[in-house]
């Protein structure tokens, strides 16, 4: 890594990008915490239903905006830091030299990344480093960890979140439930329990968290109603998982392709 700002590795750029995005995400997940914390939603006593049978909840207040600038300096980081991979690769090897001054050297020397819409353009970049002189086998590592090899969506959502925090935030919202409990006693003795699973009357629910009580029995009602809940993605694209877990996997992904690429720096 980098002492006093001397470059000891030609992949110290990348990694220290690594290290900078984890500072955003590790700050993302304190806004993240503190919104949570802060109870931004609520959960109706009358219990309705959507058609995945979870139940509805309101939310009161979004994730500030603030928020998903942290995931565009994030994902910007880690972005950068595959590209830092390739550029590096192109001073060692281009022939003729890369020239960072020319447009076309820029435009070529940065991470390709397959995108399923646009295949004949990822292949065709990769030809292009073989074509300056970049090592076949640095192409086949190239190719190796795309997503659509390893079944590992990391790549692609990052290709995704950086093409679009380059002309919209990436929107947050409350995510969906993790799990649910719902709980109703009448208070003077008589108490109503959740029925176990595979009771009859989980057949149709609205029987059971409907219920009509009565006006004496709805004064004296003690109701325990807990839900988890996750900030995640808005863009029904993105995996329905909280947003600090995609980015944690793109992250991890990202820091271990950077060492894949150090046989190709030798001494």
């Amino acid at each position: 890594m980098a002492i006093s700002g001397k470059i000891l590795s030609p992949l110290d750029g990348a990694r220290l990008k690594v290290v900078r995005a984890q500072i955003h995400l590790d700050s993302l997940k304190d806004e993240i915490r503190d919104y949570i914390n802060s109870n931004p939603y609520k959960v109706p006593v009358r219990v309705q239903y959507d058609t995945s049978r979870f139940p509805i909840i309101t939310i009161t207040r979004d994730p500030a905006l603030e928020t998903s600038l942290i995931i565009g300096d994030c994902v910007t980081n880690l972005r950068a830091a595959l590209d830092y991979v390739v550029w590096a690769l192109a001073e060692r090897h281009f022939a003729p030299a890369l020239d960072p001054k020319s447009m076309a050297d820029r435009r070529i020397a940065c991470f390709p990344i397959y995108d399923p819409a646009r295949t004949n353009s990822y292949e065709d970049r990769l030809k292009s480093l073989v074509k300056r002189g970049m090592p076949t086998n640095a192409c086949v590592e190239i190719d190796a960890v795309q997503s659509h090899k390893t079944g590992n969506r990391a790549l692609s959502l990052l290709h995704e979140l950086v093409n679009t925090d380059k002309h919209r935030l990436p929107i947050l919202t409350l995510g969906a439930i993790g799990n649910f409990s719902y709980s109703a006693s009448i208070i003077d003795g008589v108490q109503y329990m959740d029925p176990p699973a595979g009771h009859p009357i989980w057949d149709n629910p609205d029987n059971y968290f409907n219920t009509k009580w009565s006006d004496a029995e709805r004064e004296e009602m003690g109701v325990n109603c807990n839900v988890s809940v996750f900030v995640t993605f808005q863009n029904v694209t993105m995996p329905r998982e909280p947003v600090d877990r995609t980015l944690e996997n793109i992250l991890k992904t990202v820091a271990d392709i950077i060492p894949r690429f150090e046989r190709f720096f030798p001494n």
